[in-house]
Formats: C-alpha cells, sequence, structure tokens
C-alpha cells in the first residue's frame, strides 16, 4: 500500500500543476471554432499540441493569448478551417479578454517576448503580388506590433522579418 501511494504522489508531482483555464472570451473563441467544424460536417476532436499558446507579448505583465486554427482538429472536415493559400486563422487575445488581431498565416512563433506570424506576399513587402504565381510569394515571419493607444497588435516592421524561404 506505501508504494502505491509513494507512485501516485510521484506521478502527481512529475505531472506538475494542472493547466490554467483559458479566458472566457478564448474559450468562446473556440466555442464558435467547434461550431463552425460541426456546422461543415466535422467533428471537433483533441486541439492540437501550441493550438493556444500564453505569453505576456504587449509587456503589460498579463498573459495574452494566441489561437492557432492551423493545429485545430476538426475530424472529417480537415480542410474547412483554411484560408486557400494563406494558411489559416491566426488569432490574439490581449490579457484574454479582447481580441486584439486577427489574421491569417502559417504558424505562430513566441521568440523571447515577440510574437511572430509566417506569411506570405504583400505581408513580407512583395507587391504587386496578383503578377506572380503563388509558388513564387516570398515567404517570411514577421511580427506584431502593439499599438498601446488603440489596444490593438498590427503587423510589425518589414526590417524585423525574417525571411523563410
Amino acid at each position: 500500500m506505501r508504494g502505491i501511494l509513494l507512485f501516485t504522489c510521484m506521478f502527481a508531482i512529475a505531472a506538475g500543476p494542472p493547466a490554467k483555464p483559458l479566458p472566457a472570451a478564448v474559450s468562446a473563441y473556440i466555442a464558435d471554432v467547434d461550431a463552425e467544424c460541426r456546422q461543415g460536417g466535422g467533428m471537433p476532436g483533441q486541439h492540437g499540441e501550441n493550438m493556444v499558446q500564453r505569453g505576456d507579448f504587449n509587456a503589460d505583465g498579463n498573459d495574452d493569448f494566441v489561437v492557432n486554427i492551423g493545429n485545430y482538429d476538426c475530424s472529417g472536415a480537415e480542410g474547412l478551417l483554411q484560408n486557400g493559400w494563406m494558411g489559416h486563422t491566426i488569432a490574439v487575445f490581449a490579457d484574454g479578454r479582447s481580441k486584439a488581431w486577427e489574421g491569417s498565416g502559417y504558424r505562430a512563433t513566441v521568440r523571447g517576448r515577440q510574437l511572430f506570424i509566417d506569411t506570405a506576399g504583400i505581408y513580407c513587402g512583395q507587391y504587386p503580388l496578383q503578377t506572380r504565381a503563388i509558388s513564387d510569394a516570398k515567404h517570411c515571419s514577421r511580427p506584431l506590433a502593439w499599438d498601446s493607444k488603440a489596444r490593438k497588435f498590427a503587423w510589425g516592421s518589414l526590417s524585423k522579418a525574417r525571411s523563410i524561404d
């Protein structure tokens, strides 16, 4: 009996503390995506690793949340949530309360306290895109910048974008 108790305690310590629950605005956004998946004939499954990332991207001391629909599992309707060649929707919630950015990209990555969106074409400074084949699109990882007056994120400077071609 003592061995079972010791094993249980060791497992609980190794598993770490339970994850903090998501803020209501983030949970509601995911519930809307679940509904869209069902409406399209799919079945929401396990949310992929890194579907929701947290970090303080606006340097205010509170967690902000990134919801990356590219890591969402909609079994039976896998392509439903794609935004064509631009990837999928990525949403950012400032302090978990309000949507502060939403756009298309391939992936959201965190480098230190900076949030980068992998994107292509005009968002990487390539003009005019209409005259180019999609396969010729320039790809980059571009930062989002916080606008404290508007309380929104916007595309950061192209000079800080990193080529991913």
